[in-house]
């Protein structure tokens, strides 16, 4: 059988890699403002971020099939390492870009900027195309002998593998295609969001000015009390107001009617919020016992209780 002609993929003048790159970074940020979701999103998403500007930054410091050391102290001559092969760069690439984004986004956003996908756009598209423009300068600086090349090699013989390399070598493509699955699958997959409740009181023009702090005995004072649900199911929900942190026990009351709240005796209420609902009431109370008296709005939501309380003059 004929062998295959060798094919130049990367060398003098075919910055194809970086070329390469940039597409990535384009493609990554163009889904990512008009919101196209996907796994080809995130896929490009975590090239764009983890792989794309280290790469981009490798060659720039790398034009060459090699890397020069600065002359030595003993010997006034050039020291060259070895080649640094395309998974090298890849590895490298990987760790840097990595690096370089995150302590990049850190100084943009202390105080600077709010880190959103504008921010590392903008970010990823700078240190990509940059760096990237800095490669191709020095890459054509570079002897082409000594340039970075990528080629197809031909295939003289078939390889012939034994029962436990063909074992080794499915285990690892296996487990290649696991991980890619679960990556893109876990950066598909929407956050888990905190579920909690909110209680707010008021006054009933909606500043906190306005709440009662000094009543006579039986005189109504009135507060708005506000509940918010974050939850993810329906629940019940339990409003208790007590003169005392933990009532020993409670009664019924009616939002729409006036509370008469006394010493020892809670008063509680229960009603059903969906997921993001809103209950909201303007409640009047009175208390007979005179005194400095702590009204506490006591909120149980199936998951954690709350409370919050108002301070109150009886004279």
């Amino acid at each position: 059988m004929a062998n295959k002609a060798v094919r130049l993929y990367v060398g003098p003048g075919k910055p194809y890699d970086l070329v390469a790159v940039c597409a990535i970074v384009t493609a990554s940020v163009l889904l990512a403002l008009i919101d196209v979701q996907g796994a080809a999103r995130w896929t490009l998403g975590f090239l764009a971020v983890f792989f794309a500007p280290g790469y981009a930054i490798v060659s720039a410091l790398f034009p060459g099939r090699k890397a020069v050391i600065a002359p030595s102290f003993t010997a006034r001559r050039d020291e060259h390492t070895l080649t640094i092969s395309l998974l090298e760069r890849v590895i490298i690439g990987s760790l840097l870009g990595s690096a370089v984004m995150a302590l990049a986004g850190t100084v943009i956003t202390r105080g600077i900027l709010n880190f959103d996908v504008w921010v590392v756009a903008a970010e990823a598209i700078g240190i990509t195309y940059v760096a990237s423009w800095i490669a191709v300068t020095r890459r054509a600086r570079t002897p082409p002998e000594d340039q970075f090349v990528l080629y197809s090699t031909p295939r003289l013989s078939r390889p012939r593998l034994s029962s436990g390399e063909r074992v080794v070598s499915a285990i690892l493509a296996v487990a290649v295609l696991a991980m890619a699955v679960l990556a893109v699958q876990g950066l598909g997959a929407k956050p888990v969001a905190e579920e909690y409740s909110e209680l707010h009181i008021v006054g009933v023009d909606g500043d906190m000015e306005s709440l009662p702090s000094v009543l006579a005995p039986g005189q109504a004072g009135l507060m708005k009390v506000t509940v918010t649900s974050h939850l993810s199911t329906s629940e019940m929900f339990h409003l208790v107001l007590s003169l005392d942190k933990a009532p020993n026990s409670t009664s019924p009351f009616e939002p729409a009617q006036t509370v008469d709240i006394s010493p020892g005796t809670g008063r509680s209420y229960q009603f059903e919020l969906q997921p993001g609902a809103t209950w909201q009431q303007d409640i009047a109370f009175v208390i007979n016992a005179a005194g400095s008296q702590t009204l506490y709005l006591i909120l149980d939501d199936g998951m954690e209780v709350k409370s919050n309380w108002l301070i109150l003059q009886i004279t």
